[in-house]
């Protein structure tokens, strides 16, 4: 991998999609080796698959001098306050479930019915998960893409290997065991749409796709009233809508034209972090 400083822009570019390509590459490595010995990792398995591309962003970000960026992104606040706002995606997206069921004929058990004091717990420990996903898949990587492709396209790209990895949440004693895969495919594109609107337009805030990835897994015991089959097949697709709107009415066409801030972070001259 280069480390080597340019001025060149098409060199730092290529430089940056080399970066990006290290990265997924040993992201599939890890996830590789985690599935092989499963049944030794148990639970654990979950946490190599979320903490694991975080690890790796971080040794590559410091390889290539980026690392003081990268952890700066971690910390960064929106400009503009009203982004907060949008952490209520993920909750309004959930509740969401129980009407649309309630819509399609399926048995609830209302708005919060099944709710129990281990929804509190959930908050807390998605959190870090959701912080080290973030620091690899949209602050490492989507910033080394973005010179090259417009934001949809990136988000679209992340989501391949992203979904990849997901699949091994469906091997013998994991958590998706016995669920149907598309499920899956669809929330992980439909988050990695989101995910870069957000890091795009709040230029490269990885604290704000972080707390709305954490709000995600966080909000899922709003779904509880449901039949947790049809729970799994029907926010995926309100997710999904979600991105759909955000594409339509421009979210991302526009920020990828005020998103050279973060173009310019992706490889550096500077100094070593």
């Amino acid at each position: 991998m280069t480390t080597g400083r340019t001025t060149d822009p098409d060199a730092r570019t290529g430089q940056a999609l080399r970066e990006a390509g290290w990265f997924i590459g040993l992201s599939m490595l890890l996830a590789g080796a985690a599935a092989l010995v499963v049944g030794t990792l148990g639970p654990g398995f979950q946490f190599v698959l979320a903490l694991g591309p975080g690890v790796i962003a971080i040794a590559l970000a410091w390889h290539s001098r980026t690392l003081r960026r990268l952890l700066g992104s971690v910390v960064k606040r929106p400009a503009d306050p009203r982004w907060y706002l949008v952490l209520l995606l993920p909750v309004m997206g959930s509740l969401a479930v129980v009407p649309v069921a309630s819509f399609l004929g399926l048995p609830t058990a209302g708005l919060l019915g099944n709710l129990t004091a281990t929804a509190l717990i959930i908050p807390f420990v998605v959190l870090l998960p959701a912080v080290a996903e973030e620091i690899g898949w949209r602050g490492f990587i989507l910033t080394r893409i973005l010179p090259r492709f417009s934001p949809l396209t990136a988000g679209l790209l992340i989501a391949i290997p992203w979904s990849l990895m997901h699949l091994g949440l469906y091997l013998p004693g994991q958590p998706y065991d016995g669920l149907a895969v598309w499920p899956s495919i669809v929330t992980v594109t439909a988050l990695s749409i989101i995910g870069t609107w957000i890091f795009v337009r709040t230029d490269g805030s990885v604290l704000m796709t972080s707390l709305f990835h954490a709000g995600f897994n966080a909000s899922t015991p709003f779904t509880w009233s449901v039949d947790p089959d049809a729970a799994w097949a029907i926010r995926p697709v309100i997710f999904a809508i979600i991105a759909v709107a955000i594409v339509l009415f421009g979210g991302l066409r526009a920020a990828s034209r005020t998103d050279e801030p973060v173009h310019r972070s992706a490889v550096p001259v500077g100094s070593r972090s």
